[in-house]
């Protein structure tokens, strides 16, 4: 008998299909913010449906079946890879490209109907044929998306990948196969070519099943990791992973021989602040501070929470006057933006120190305390202004 055997084959596909069609299902419920898993899960149900419609051949009109349920398996294929670009940060589909795979899919429905209804001797290998080679187009377009998706674990991103590939592969194999020995025999009358897509299937299945696991699975720990890192309040790095990332530019400055500066602030007077407006006022005008700071940054910058009040800006490849225009601009930004709860209108201002090390000679701490150095300068200079880290004091 073995697993080729027919009944054995229909009976495994509805278990699998019954088992993702519920895994996808707890996916969306209990992870519905993870990107592209609506699309994923929207797509298997595609799929689902098209391969139970294809085990109704016996009892249903051949054309609606072929045509309604290969139209459905190779939207589901789609639909999925529009999940996997949503997962890559990209938009689902653009207008042009939507446009074009509807196009197509009128086609290849066309196509269908028409090799469906032929009376040709080898209609059945066409269309067969027909199937396979737009089955593995859209997973190649998969695996093109898999692979561009920076998961933590590389081994995640290449194994799925090539798992898809190699589905690809034999769809364009089969659909060679299929036009040298054409076998006009159905799954349901023992046909070889039938069993051999089944028992296919039943890989593909187990493989997405597998990798949508694997993928929300790395997603939710790379969360878990950033909530680790990112002060829950302000958004910005804590002092651990921000000394962290200062240590790492500090060592990739002394390699390429570039200069990293450290900028310390803190906000004028916040204590008055707290004692006015109560701790939630205090709590907004952090996250107020920390959102035009985080706006007005280059890409590359870090900002950590240093302290209650506290903040430092980490500065890669930046020379002492550019890190004090990059501080007034800040200090600017800072004192121009508009602050109001429940109708009461704060100003804010904050003071600036700022330090650089050339070569990256200085370590983290020597850094950090040069720059509080300058930070207090600017206080007892009278707040709200920049002050520079100098040698002769």
């Amino acid at each position: 008998m073995g697993l080729l055997h027919v009944p054995t084959l229909i009976a495994v596909n509805c278990i699998l299909l019954f088992m993702a069609v519920v895994t996808y299902l707890m996916i969306l419920k209990w992870n519905p913010d993870v990107p592209g898993v609506r699309h994923w899960a929207v797509g298997n149900l595609f799929q689902a449906f098209g391969f139970l419609l294809l085990l109704s051949g016996t009892t249903l009109r051949p054309i609606f079946t072929v045509v309604c349920a290969n139209a459905l398996i190779i939207i589901g294929y789609y639909t999925i890879y529009m999940g996997f670009r949503i997962y890559r940060g990209k938009t689902a589909i653009d207008k042009p490209n939507l446009i074009l795979f509807l196009v197509l899919l009128a086609l290849f429905v066309t196509a269908l109907i028409n090799l469906t209804h032929s009376h040709v001797m080898n209609s059945l290998a066409l269309r067969s044929s027909l199937i396979s080679m737009v089955v593995a187009c859209m997973c190649f377009l998969i695996a093109f998306e898999i692979a561009g998706i920076p998961l933590h674990d590389r081994f995640i991103t290449s194994g799925f990948a090539v798992l898809i590939t190699l589905h690809g592969v034999f769809n364009l194999i089969r659909s060679a196969v299929t036009l040298v020995i054409p076998d006009t025999r159905t799954l349901f009358e023992g046909g070889g070519m039938g069993r051999i897509a089944f028992s296919e299937s039943v890989m593909a299945l187990f493989a997405l099943t597998v990798g949508y696991v694997l993928l929300i699975s790395d997603h939710l720990l790379g969360q878990l990791r950033r909530q680790a890192e990112i002060d829950y309040l302000t958004n910005a790095f804590n002092d651990r992973s921000f000394i962290k990332r200062a240590e790492m530019a500090g060592g990739s400055a002394r390699r390429d021989g570039s200069t990293v500066s450290l900028i310390s602030m803190d906000l004028d007077r916040f204590k008055k602040i707290n004692d006015t407006y109560g701790h939630a006022t205090g709590d907004a005008t952090l996250r107020h501070f920390s959102s035009v700071i985080t706006n007005n940054l280059r890409p590359g910058d870090i900002l950590g929470r240093v302290g209650g009040e506290e903040f430092m800006v980490l500065l890669p490849e930046t020379e002492t006057p550019e890190a004090f225009d990059i501080a007034e601009r800040l200090r600017l930004e800072v004192e121009q933006s508009v602050m109001e709860i429940e109708k009461v209108r704060i100003n804010l201002t904050i003071s600036l120190g700022v330090s650089s090390a050339p070569r990256g000679e200085k370590p983290f701490d020597r850094l950090a305390k040069e720059s509080d150095i300058a930070l207090y300068t600017a206080k007892k200079g009278g707040r709200n202004q920049v002050a520079v880290f100098s040698t002769g004091g």
